[in-house]
Parts: C-alpha cells; sequence; structure tokens
C-alpha cells in the first residue's frame, strides 16, 4: 500500500516548513473520489470563481463559455466516435463523469453571482458542468527538469509557481490527495498536488506503477478553431492512463488545443525508464527525449525550448523581456547540471537547488513557489519527496528542504 512515511494522511501536516493537507481519497472509486475532492475544495473554489467573474465583462464571459462548450462537445464527439483509441475514448469517458462528479461536490448547481444573473449564452442554461470547464480554461505550472542518473535511472524534478494578485486568492494551502482506479487488472495508485479550482493532472502527479509526470505552462496564442479542447484535459488524461498509453500518442489523439503546456513524462518501459517532453500547442508538438547517457538531461521553463522551432514561431506570444527571464532560468539550471555530474549524491544535490534561495523572482525557492517535487525512477522502484514552498508557509520564510518523504510500498 501507498504510504507516506511518518505521516498519515488525511491530516494537516506542520513539518515546520510548511502546511501540507493530504487527502487519501482511495477507498472510493474514482467519480465518488473527485466529488469527495469537490466538497474538500469548495469554500475555497467558490471564492476563486466569484474573483474570476468579477474580473470578466459580459462579452468576455459569453465567450469563454462558448468555448468550454465547445470543448465538452469535441470530447464527446472524440468518446463517441471511432477515431481515437479505445482506451483514450475510455480517459475521456472518465474525464466527462468525474469533471461532473466534481461540480456536484462543488454544489456549483447553488452557486450565484450577479455576472450570471442575467447571463444568455445563445439560449441554453448555464450548467454546472459549464461552470467547472469554465475553471479548467485556466493554466499552472513553472519549471521541470529531468536527469539521467546511474544505471538508467531518471530524476524528474519540478518548482510549482503560481503568482496571486493578493496571497490567498487561489490558494488556502498544499493538497496532495491520492486515488486508486484498477488497470490492467490490478490496482494502482493515482497522486497529485492539487490546484483548488483545477482537477488533478497539471502540476506534478505520479502513479505507483512507476510513472510520473510534470507540467508547465507556455504563454501563447491560443488556438479558436473548432475542435481544439483545453490542455487541463490532457494532463488529467494522461495521468489517469500513465503507463498504458504513450504520452506522445495520447497528446496527438486529443489535439488540437486552445491553450499550451509542456508535459514531461517519465516511466518505466520494457525494462529501462524512458523519460519524454511534449511541448504542444495548438495542431502542433514538439517532443524531446531523454537521452540514456549518464548526465542527459532535459529542462523547461514557461517558453518553448526552441524559439526557432515552427511552433514556437507560430503559437508563442511573450514580451521579450520576460523570454529573457526565462532563459536566464534555463542558462542557469545548464550551467548547474554541468556540476551535477561531478556530485557522489545528486539526490542531496537537486534538493539543495531547489531550495536555493538567490535570484529574487527568478530564484528556485522564490515567494511564489507553493510546492517542491523531486522522483527518482529506476527499473524496479521509485521514490518520491514533496514538500510546501516558501508562498504557503505561516511565517513567509522560504523553504530549506524537503521534509515529506514518500514511498510506494
Amino acid at each position: 500500500m501507498a504510504r507516506f512515511i511518518s505521516k498519515t494522511h488525511l491530516q494537516t501536516v506542520k513539518a515546520g516548513l510548511a502546511n501540507v493537507t493530504f487527502l487519501d481519497f482511495r477507498p472510493l472509486d474514482l467519480v465518488a473520489a473527485h466529488r469527495a475532492l469537490g466538497v474538500t475544495v469548495q469554500p475555497q473554489v467558490h471564492k476563486i470563481l466569484a474573483l474570476k467573474l468579477d474580473r470578466r465583462d459580459t462579452a468576455r464571459l459569453a465567450g469563454e463559455l462558448r468555448l468550454v462548450r465547445s470543448c465538452l462537445l469535441t470530447i464527446e464527439e472524440k468518446v463517441a466516435g471511432r477515431q481515437v483509441a479505445a482506451r483514450v475514448r475510455s480517459g475521456l469517458k472518465d474525464y466527462l463523469l468525474c469533471l461532473s462528479a466534481w461540480s456536484e461536490g462543488l454544489s456549483l448547481a447553488e452557486f450565484r453571482h450577479p455576472a450570471l444573473d442575467s447571463l444568455n449564452v445563445d439560449g441554453a442554461p448555464l450548467s454546472p458542468v459549464d461552470l467547472a470547464l469554465l475553471l479548467q480554461n485556466d493554466s499552472a505550472g513553472c519549471q521541470t527538469g529531468v536527469y539521467r542518473g546511474r544505471e538508467g535511472a531518471a530524476i524528474l524534478w519540478h518548482t510549482e509557481e503560481d503568482v496571486e494578485a493578493k496571497p490567498g486568492d487561489r490558494f488556502d494551502q498544499a493538497r496532495i490527495a491520492s486515488f486508486r482506479v484498477e488497470a490492467n487488472g490490478k490496482s494502482v495508485d493515482l497522486t497529485a498536488f492539487i490546484y483548488p479550482d483545477l482537477l488533478p493532472g497539471p502540476a506534478y502527479c505520479w502513479r505507483n506503477d512507476g510513472f510520473a509526470q510534470a507540467v508547465d505552462t507556455l504563454h501563447v496564442k491560443r488556438f479558436h478553431q473548432r475542435g481544439a479542447i483545453l490542455a487541463n484535459v490532457a494532463t488529467w488524461v494522461s495521468w489517469r492512463l500513465g503507463q498504458e498509453v504513450d504520452p506522445v500518442q495520447l497528446i496527438e489523439a486529443l489535439g488540437p488545443f486552445v491553450d499550451s503546456y509542456a508535459l514531461t513524462a517519465v516511466r518505466q518501459v520494457d525494462g529501462r525508464v524512458a523519460a519524454t517532453k511534449i511541448e504542444f500547442a495548438g495542431d502542433e508538438a514538439l517532443v524531446t527525449h531523454l537521452g540514456d547517457a549518464w548526465g542527459d538531461f532535459l529542462f523547461q521553463a514557461n517558453v518553448f525550448s526552441d524559439r526557432e522551432s515552427p511552433i514556437a514561431r507560430k503559437y508563442e506570444h511573450i514580451r521579450l523581456d520576460r523570454r529573457r527571464f526565462f532563459e536566464k532560468r534555463i542558462s542557469r539550471t545548464a550551467r548547474t547540471m554541468r556540476r551535477i555530474a561531478r556530485s557522489d549524491d545528486p539526490i542531496r544535490f537537486l534538493r539543495r537547488m531547489l531550495a536555493h534561495r538567490v535570484g529574487g523572482d527568478g530564484a528556485y525557492a522564490n515567494v511564489d513557489v507553493k510546492s517542491y517535487f523531486l522522483c527518482v525512477i529506476t527499473p524496479q522502484e521509485m521514490q518520491i519527496w514533496t514538500e510546501g514552498g516558501p508562498a504557503l508557509r505561516d511565517d513567509g520564510v522560504r523553504s530549506n528542504g524537503f521534509n515529506h518523504y514518500y514511498e510506494p510500498g
């Protein structure tokens, strides 16, 4: 059974660095678990949704609702059709069921806001699922790296950074939730860092069958053609299916996309550990595989890794000064990776790197970081460390390391 060493689920852990709430929904089936998750985050989601509606005029809100309804229709068409592989269709069907259950747990049918009182979008009444999918019309994720260690291991790390206009507008606390599904005749535990207003999938998550993923948002021009879906749908389905579907094939099957992510997936496959980064936007994707040589690495910040690539030229939309900010993160990490090869303990090296305070907004431990994630996957096992970040610490002091250690058993 999966376990958090020295800490139990369903309690708020105050480990001297940050508050992390562990939620254990494994006794429930996946749909019921999402309903329970909705109940848990309901007060914060109602606050987030109210703030979102406060900031939108009627025309913008109507446009976003048309977009999410189009996304919903596309998902339903993919589920009903035969153009997509059966396992992917099954994952999409699960998504729809879990989205609906989550909206029930959130009591979105009872949610009220002045912006919704007289809203009429193409004559169709507003539904709880409309509001639930409206919440998914957002992106999350900061920076991710994966490093090839000795004996074929892959070391995945991620810092989850979200800048809020006002502290607490989005995050009230760090949550990590565990679920359980059946896959290939076996029970598999799925765990994810939870944004209150998003279904599991973005940020970072893992499964105890040798799969982990981390997600980074990319700044792009949105793709508004018919048939596009939200990127958060893809991250949920990827987490749900894990080892069952090649991640590149999954993104190809689900696209095109309204918005954009870079998804880094690490998985045990055929006696080795494969790691793949997929930067996807609109109707295109840029795929990079981690090499097998010790010291090979991939890194992703919030810009396309190759600014001259066709996908970046077509979709990237970011001010030059902001791109240069992220490019500095990329070059700094490349320099750090050259040093890690000289370390006898790469895990300790990376933990210290993630706790580094120098660099202001560009520091790994800057004040907007909500959580850290470090995962080691070998062909035989996986180990995970996770910690709430300085943004969620009561006294505002930056974190110095990881206290919560997870080991699938």
